[in-house]
């Protein structure tokens, strides 16, 4: 087995790559096996090709991991993308960064977020944003967290000509 880089994302990890050319490093948010091929020399480019946004609250709870996975949820549920089978990639293939607004950052679960997708590999990302409201009468907040999820495919480069790079 031979070590090589996988640059797979916008991140730089290390692969262990195996005697077909197929990079086995599990990512690292160790949710899904890369799922690179070094034993093709095809050009590759990184494409986005979705940006779906959300909006999730926890009523009572003050809970932001539930206010954030109601948002990727009501990013995600309008819709069913099937664009990397109709270019002839698995839907395990897709990348997806999801990015969460929440008033505690820290408060957010990034698994548990992450467990929403029913495929891809997912990276998250939790910064200040979103809102809390504060009942003066009870003193119970309401949390509303805002998601965006932007879904990324490896696709094979073209020349002018429309041929593989």
């Amino acid at each position: 087995m031979m070590m090589s880089m996988c640059n797979g994302t916008d991140d730089v990890r290390e692969a262990a790559v195996n005697g077909e050319g197929i990079c086995i490093y599990r990512a690292v948010d160790g949710l899904s096996p890369c799922l690179h091929d070094y034993s093709l020399d095809k050009a590759m480019a990184r494409k986005r090709l979705l940006i779906e946004m959300g909006m999730g609250t926890d009523l009572r709870g003050q809970d932001y991991t539930k206010a954030a996975v109601r948002a990727l949820k009501d990013a995600l549920w309008h819709n069913s993308v099937s664009i990397a089978p109709a270019l002839g990639y698995p839907r395990e293939s897709m990348e997806v960064d999801v990015e969460i607004g929440v008033s505690d950052p820290d408060a957010v679960n990034r698994q548990t977020v992450a467990d929403v997708l029913p495929y891809g590999r997912a990276r998250v990302n939790v910064v200040k944003g979103g809102l809390d409201i504060t009942n003066r009468e009870t003193g119970n907040t309401t949390v509303m967290a805002n998601a965006v999820a932007v879904v990324y495919l490896d696709i094979e480069e073209q020349d002018a000509a429309g041929e593989p790079a």
